[in-house]
């Protein structure tokens, strides 16, 4: 494995997230949604560099990979809280096709949000099958396999305190 992006590099990033998130929602109590779980990891530390009042809720999505549909997303956990109304920010660890965030966001706005920004810590450079952007981006990828901070591979290497990359 080959480290992408380096702890003392996380930490530094997410910290300035936050004070942009903060200035941004200033005298507001926006609402957070981590979708899990890859965020397990970036979340928490995001939210300590945000130093605002904030409402937290998580959902849990997958791909349904049975005969009729294949790579269809399945909502599995719901939103608990009422957002209708709300400033509504997003977390995902890593942006990659689009089609999470964007299945997302459309849901989120069914439910009558009064706005919606996107945070994710790694945006993969490359041409997304749809068309989304986040509102905040921790560190642009090259389209690799990465693994830590949250990624993993097949449930492993979750708690590595850097990001690397496959090899």
């Amino acid at each position: 494995m080959k480290k992408l992006i380096t702890e003392k590099q996380i930490k530094k990033r997410v910290r300035e997230l936050g004070s942009r998130i903060t200035n941004d929602y200033r005298g507001s109590v926006p609402v957070f949604i981590g979708i899990l779980k890859g965020v397990l990891c970036f979340l928490p530390d995001l939210l300590r560099a945000t130093n605002l009042s904030v409402e937290l809720d998580f959902v849990v999505i997958s791909f349904y990979h049975g005969n009729k549909k294949p790579g269809m997303l399945i909502l599995e956990r719901e939103i608990g809280m009422d957002i209708e109304g709300r400033h509504v920010i997003l977390v995902d660890d890593i942006l990659d096709t689009g089609k999470t965030l964007d299945f997302l966001v459309d849901h989120i706005k069914k439910k009558g949000a009064k706005d919606i920004s996107i945070c994710v810590l790694l945006e993969k450079e490359k041409e997304r099958e749809v068309n989304i952007k986040p509102d905040y981006i921790g560190f642009s990828i090259p389209d690799k396999f990465v693994i830590g901070y949250g990624l993993d591979y097949q449930e492993r290497f979750r708690n590595l305190p850097f990001i690397g990359v496959m090899e």
